[in-house]
């Protein structure tokens, strides 16, 4: 009898082995993250012809701090070298920017958020920006990250605008990581582009 018990005991003790990996945030905001970016010169939109630069961007989480009713993380960049500061929050695993709204949610293939860019009174494009479907495998030097796409797509209203009626701004996210490869902001009449992609990192 006593047998039997110990053996009811040690069936009732087991991990169930099926239960899904706990969730990680795309972008882990904790004081003291960091992340370490080397910058690439991209010269086509197909990423064929890319070039290293010695520019890196080191980007950390300075501190924690409240807008309004709601807890934001000061996250400090330098995307053209000069200091910027974003400040993002996690609301129901949308990742949320103070200033353009929600910039991220891996379930969420919906478009997040659409504006327009505008020159003076006039449209230049529809500025739409929604997550792609598939998972991508981005190789940096710290690892192969699998990653999801966020993808800001610009529609212009020239239909002959000289780079193509559409282009895109791409950020790449890996669950525990963060950020691993990004577009950053460009002047949409050139081919040339310039991304950073991740060379060191410490997340919680």
């Amino acid at each position: 009898m006593l047998g039997s018990f110990l053996f009811s005991s040690c069936d009732k003790d087991e991990i169930p082995t099926d239960q899904p990996a706990p969730y990680k945030p795309y972008l882990p905001l904790q004081v003291g993250n960091y992340w370490v970016y080397q910058l690439f010169e991209v010269v086509d939109s197909s990423g064929g012809k890319v070039t290293p630069t010695q520019n890196f961007d080191s980007c950390y989480i300075e501190k924690d701090t409240m807008i309004g009713a709601d807890q934001y993380f000061k996250f400090i960049h330098h995307p053209q070298g000069a200091e910027a500061v974003r400040f993002y929050k996690d609301s129901l695993r949308y990742l949320v920017d103070y200033d353009l709204g929600v910039v991220f949610n891996h379930e969420d293939v919906a478009i997040l958020n659409q504006d327009y860019q505008m020159n003076g009174a006039d449209t230049v494009a529809r500025v739409a920006l929604q997550v792609d479907t598939a998972e991508y495998v981005v190789s940096t030097p710290t690892d192969n990250h699998r990653s999801k796409l966020a993808k800001r797509t610009y529609f212009f209203v020239q239909p002959n605008h000289p780079t193509g009626q559409e282009r895109h701004i791409k950020t790449y996210y890996s669950s525990g990581v963060g950020i691993v490869k990004e577009t950053l902001p460009y002047n949409m009449n050139q081919y040339k582009t310039v991304e950073r992609r991740l060379v060191r990192a410490r997340v919680q």
